[in-house]
């Protein structure tokens, strides 16, 4: 089902419209109207239909101009509703799926719901696909392999293996899903910048945690982690640190 709004001067057309919608298109229902751009405005900016039927010579404020890249912009389809039979070019190139002409036609109005039905669904499958990329892509590089200085040499790290990092002077130790005594030769500002973007984060100056890994914040300002670390949190990292946990 296809939420839709109506914009039209003529209370008449308006009317005429909805009447042929419920008629001929039943997978499309009316759940709101407008005889103005005041109110069309409104319905617009709740953004909560998915396609518009706009009579684009609605008097300003605001015009059918400005309804039509406002309903863009919130990711509808238009539907333009005129009395022309032909529209003049400058209109031809407006981002609107389909026009129909007044009175209007049930097989022009079916031909354009259908293709404002075509242009949501792909819309939606773009969106499920980008999601898709962008959990896969966080997926990757979580499962990213780094090296990292020790006394030996390179020892090689999954990321998502990382509970935490502690600085240690000039030193840093790692702790692992699987060991505790890892120690890089990288201070700590070092392993701050190399993993942040992996969802890393450092509440106070010796330490830095995986935020995937964090069990509960004591009241008393320290994170419990999942070697059963407690890691202080400064105060000026507090509100950060709750911000970026919310939204994990």
């Amino acid at each position: 089902m296809i939420d839709a709004i109506i914009v039209d001067p003529e209370a008449r057309s308006l009317n005429v419209l909805e009447k042929a919608i419920e008629l001929y298109c039943p997978e499309v229902k009316v759940c709101g109207k407008a005889e103005t751009g005041e109110q069309a405005d409104i319905l617009i900016r709740e953004g909560k239909a998915g396609l518009i039927f706009l009579e684009l010579d609605i008097p300003p404020p605001p015009g059918g101009g400005a309804l039509l890249q406002r309903a863009v912009s919130n990711g509808s389809e238009t539907i333009l509703v005129t009395h022309l039979r032909v529209l003049p070019i400058e209109k031809v190139r407006l981002p609107a799926c389909a026009f129909v002409s007044k009175p209007v036609n049930s097989e022009d109005l079916v031909r354009a719901v259908e293709e404002a039905q075509r242009r949501l669904a792909l819309r939606e499958e773009n969106q499920r696909n980008c999601l898709l990329i962008k959990k896969m892509l966080h997926q990757l590089s979580h499962d990213e392999l780094i090296g990292i200085p020790t006394m030996r040499g390179f020892d090689f790290i999954h990321v998502d293996d990382i509970i935490r990092c502690e600085g240690l002077q000039r030193c840093t130790r790692i702790v692992t899903k699987t060991q505790s005594n890892l120690v890089s030769s990288y201070n700590l500002g070092e392993f701050i910048k190399m993993l942040e973007p992996y969802g890393f984060f450092s509440p106070h100056r010796s330490h830095l945690i995986n935020l995937h890994y964090v069990v509960r914040y004591n009241r008393e300002g320290s994170i419990t982690m999942a070697d059963h670390s407690a890691i202080p949190v400064s105060r000026r990292k507090k509100q950060e640190f709750l911000d970026k946990t919310l939204h994990l």
